[in-house]
């Protein structure tokens, strides 16, 4: 292979490798800028997403020390208690009942509340880590869209190189043929 390299060199066939290695320049090139505007959404996403979730845990309900010390809490319980005296059944049962039914109301209500807070705080986080995992995928597609360029690269560079053994032998068995006094096609 090694006359066929010096004559194609003559006859400016290698034309096939140069474009291959400009065309595999150009992609890296290309790659390293798209990827770099990528980082910072990667890095977000790992550092504001991902590594904050780690530190949210798990839901804890709200103690029943929680709902007592609450404002809803104390007002509630004071007006009810206050109504019951007045009308003088202040330790019945349905002071009692009534005392019990709203402090599982108020209960509910501060589960419902801080469930909430944790849900959000979980949706806000995970936002940030769609960012990143957004950008991590966009890293992956143009790695891949870069090994296939390269391949048609290389099939191109496989072609070129066809087409110059082809006019190679082409040109040989011209001159040859003509040297002879025939042609050989």
């Amino acid at each position: 292979m090694g006359i066929f390299n010096k004559v194609s060199g003559i006859f400016g066939l290698d034309s096939g490798s140069k474009g291959y290695a400009e065309g595999q320049n150009v992609l890296g090139e290309q790659y390293g800028k798209a990827d770099k505007y990528l980082q910072p959404y990667r890095d977000f996403g790992t550092d504001y997403g991902l590594n904050a979730l780690k530190g949210v845990g798990k839901f804890s309900a709200p103690s029943m020390d929680e709902v007592y010390q609450s404002p809803d809490y104390n007002l509630g319980l004071r007006t009810i208690e206050n109504s019951a005296a007045a009308r003088g059944g202040l330790m019945s049962g349905n002071f009692l009942r009534s005392a019990q039914d709203y402090a599982g109301s108020v209960y509910d209500r501060e589960y419902g509340r801080k469930m909430s807070e944790w849900q959000n705080e979980l949706a806000r986080l995970m936002g940030y880590t769609n960012i990143g995992y957004g950008a991590a995928g966009g890293s992956a597609g143009l790695a891949s869209n870069m090994g296939n360029a390269l391949a048609g690269l290389k099939v191109g560079q496989g072609e070129a190189k066809n087409n110059e053994a082809q006019y190679m032998v082409d040109l040989l068995s011209s001159a040859v043929g003509s040297y002879l006094g025939g042609g050989f096609g």
